[in-house]
């Protein structure tokens, strides 16, 4: 047992094909067997969706009222297959075409069954002083997700044998981790771009944006990896572009690929925060001329010799 001054944590992890649970003494995984869970699954695999690609409807509104409820105190993250699984792999078809094609649906599945890993896995914590005291808890969330139909547990052992699940087992530890690092191996050169848009906890919008978002990454060529880190009402929709920056080519799609998906977002209402620092003045462009203005104004105010943070998020 690994003790904190908050008690004994226990950490949720669930995909489609894995809700699971972890607490610092114990951890179940659950898996959902195969595919999609949600609208997609039912109609079908629209615009050549394959396993784990899919919007996850299903999950997200099973997220919310745990959220609005406060039943799990942690942000909820559910996070695709690919986003967990490039921390542990490399692209295995990278080679055959130079990294111009995005990973095939048949090369996804293959990697799901070696890694024994879902569509999407939703990490969350709960705390209390003992096992005892957070199991009847954690068996409400495990019956709460396994009611989607398509779930099985894996025990703490086999669940730290997956390597890729350790980016969800370290999330809610505060223990210090390599785990998302590990992701620059996926491509070779080490490129990664992030970008963080929002989104209301809804399964219709999550969706929407997932299905558009993809297809923009496979038309650069380049793999859809997403992590959607679930407040009660708001989602932060993590991106992860991986990219080879040591190819002129691949650098080119990639920030082609990130400009693509930031006017996705933008022109649906959605903002993109923490955005890396070299594309701060593409998403000022974006905003109302009167809102840049009002920023302008604001840190004149503050800062009229322009020496904190000059630039940053594209305010000057």
């Amino acid at each position: 047992m690994r003790e904190r001054e908050f008690g004994v944590c226990v950490q949720a992890l669930r995909h489609p094909a894995g809700l699971g649970r972890q607490d610092l003494v114990d951890q179940i995984v659950f898996h959902l067997v195969e595919g999609e869970i949600g609208e997609q699954h039912q109609r079908g695999h629209e615009h050549g969706d394959g396993p784990g690609q899919g919007p996850d409807d299903g999950i997200i509104d099973r997220i919310r009222p745990l959220k609005q409820t406060n039943f799990v105190p942690t942000l909820i993250r559910a996070t695709n297959d690919l986003y967990l699984l490039s921390s542990a792999a490399t692209h295995p078809e990278y080679a055959a075409s130079g990294g111009a094609r995005t990973l095939s649906d048949e090369g996804r599945a293959a990697l799901r069954r070696e890694y024994g890993l879902g569509a999407w896995t939703v990490s969350g914590a709960l705390y209390g002083a003992s096992r005892e005291a957070v199991e009847p808890q954690l068996e409400r969330v495990a019956r709460h997700f396994l009611a989607l139909g398509k779930g099985r547990r894996i025990p703490l052992d086999e669940a730290e044998r997956i390597g890729p699940l350790h980016i969800a087992i370290n999330s809610n530890t505060g223990v210090p981790t390599d785990s998302e690092l590990k992701m620059l191996g996926w491509r070779p050169g080490g490129g990664a771009i992030w970008l963080s848009a929002g989104s209301p906890v809804v399964g219709e919008v999550v969706n929407g944006f997932q299905r558009k978002a993809r297809r923009i990454c496979e038309d650069h060529g380049l793999e859809y990896l997403l992590s959607n880190v679930c407040g009660a009402r708001f989602a932060r929709s993590v991106h992860a572009i991986l990219y080879n920056r040591e190819d002129a080519a691949e650098t080119a799609r990639a920030d082609a690929c990130y400009r693509a998906l930031g006017e996705l977002f933008a022109s649906s209402g959605v903002f993109v925060g923490r955005a890396p620092t070299m594309y701060h003045g593409f998403h000022q462009a974006q905003r109302m001329p009167e809102f840049v203005r009002a920023c302008s104004s604001i840190k004149a105010a503050l800062d009229p010799n322009g020496v904190i943070a000059p630039g940053k998020y594209g305010i000057e």
